[in-house]
């Protein structure tokens, strides 16, 4: 799995991968949270999505709750891949 690209648009994160038959979930973390991105802790992540929305590769997240404007992107899979997304 690979993240090919990631953007935030009118209050939702798109997340397009190359293959995404493994995914189990994304961590959103701040960019002041940096140091946690390539944790397997749950519990060191701002925001953890289970079951994320996936349509042909393509992750969708409505981040308005999150209220923030820039993401470390964490896809968790059977290979992690991490990546920014900034509005």
């Amino acid at each position: 799995m690979k993240i090919i690209n990631t953007k935030i648009e009118n209050n939702t994160l798109t997340i397009t991968l190359d293959s995404a038959s493994s995914v189990t979930k994304v961590y959103l973390d701040s960019v002041l949270n940096k140091k946690n991105m390539y944790s397997s802790d749950d519990d060191d992540h701002n925001y953890v999505i289970d079951s994320p929305s996936i349509s042909d590769n393509v992750i969708t997240i409505n981040i308005k709750e999150y209220d923030a404007t820039s993401f470390i992107v964490s896809v968790i899979g059977s290979n992690n891949a991490v990546a920014i997304a900034i509005d």
